[in-house]
């Protein structure tokens, strides 16, 4: 009904009713092209390069990532430290590397590793392989021989991909 005069007006709404709705439908119309104006201005200035011709930062990241090689290291076993309950230790990892920020050639990157790896397992014992952090700690030993080897620029990071100990 009609507030002036208490009638309703076409099909049966009233005259606050109809306005009301036009209201909620402008504003949400301008939200979103508000909106989308935001995200546009935002995506269009976040993908060029700046004044200078400087490449965005995840390019940079890109073509980082794109030099990476990734040194894979499978069976490393070695006999655990004397008077360990344990009496073995198998672990593969791979050491995403990169050759660029490497001191060592490339080629014989895998033995040094390698060497390094075993020689840490070898002073291991059964103890330091148990608990819910013996994973990562092992991997961060790992990591600090690695980057010892062929440089602390060279790895970020090595990723277990088997670990038994028997």
């Amino acid at each position: 009904m009609s507030r002036r005069n208490g009638k309703a007006g076409p099909a049966g709404r009233t005259a606050g009713q109809g306005s009301s709705a036009a209201m909620f439908a402008a504003i949400f119309v301008a939200a979103a092209l508000g909106g989308g104006g935001v995200a546009g201005y935002y995506k269009y200035h976040s993908s060029s390069t700046g004044s200078a011709g400087v490449a965005p930062a995840a390019a940079v990241e890109t073509a980082a990532e794109a030099a990476t090689t990734l040194v894979r290291i499978d069976n490393l076993m070695a006999n655990l430290s004397p008077g360990s309950r344990a009496r073995m230790v198998r672990v593969s990892v791979v050491v995403p590397l990169n050759p660029a920020a490497s001191t060592r050639p490339i080629e014989g990157v895998e033995d040094a590793l390698r060497e390094a790896f075993l020689t840490h397992l070898r002073a291991l014992e059964a103890g330091d392989l148990e608990g819910a952090q013996a994973i990562q700690r092992l991997k961060d030993s790992l990591l600090a021989r690695a980057r010892d080897v062929v440089g602390r620029n060279a790895v970020k990071e090595v990723l277990i991909r088997d670990f038994v100990v028997n």
